[in-house]
């Protein structure tokens, strides 16, 4: 029953990806568009390959089945079922220049959220953070608020010499 669900949802999906795919095409065409048409006929041909995958990693996740029975029913189902991409099949899809867009994009986010978390451990050395700021050490820092309350609590007595 699963696996008919899984297939019935994959080939609905790859149709609705497919409708998408193929009108994005018409209008680059119709515009003149060259590269944008070409990327929207790669996605369109490459379309097939990466619901199935997508569909079946998260069947995976959700369904958290043993190996065992995963491989026996949905490798049978779609050959090597959830296999990652090999370094060919992501040279089709996506260029060097735009992974490594992608990668600077990914490396400044990593330095920008270095950053916050420092001046947020900063912050919560010296206490008086902000309310703002204190919604954020406790996602950033995995800090709870009650340990929060009670760090300002401390800093406060250590601060009046009272008791609060």
């Amino acid at each position: 029953m699963l696996i008919n669900l899984l297939k019935k949802y994959v080939g609905k999906t790859v149709r609705m990806e497919k409708n998408k795919y193929m009108r994005e095409r018409v209008f680059y065409q119709r515009s003149g568009e060259v590269v944008m048409y070409e990327r929207a006929n790669k996605a369109y041909n490459h379309v097939d390959a990466e619901v199935k995958d997508d569909i079946i990693k998260q069947a995976k996740i959700v369904f958290k089945p043993p190996a065992a029975d995963f491989n026996q029913y949905m490798a049978d189902l779609y050959d090597a079922a959830g296999d990652d991409l090999n370094e060919e099949e992501i040279a089709e899809q996506i260029s060097e220049y735009e992974a490594r867009k992608f990668y600077e994009s990914w490396t400044k986010i990593q330095s920008a959220f270095q950053a916050e978390k420092q001046r947020l451990s900063q912050l919560r050395a010296k206490g008086g953070a902000s309310p703002e700021d204190q919604a954020k050490m406790s996602k950033i820092l995995d800090v709870s608020a009650d340990e929060l309350v009670e760090q300002q609590k401390d800093l406060l007595f250590i601060e009046t010499g009272e008791d609060v």
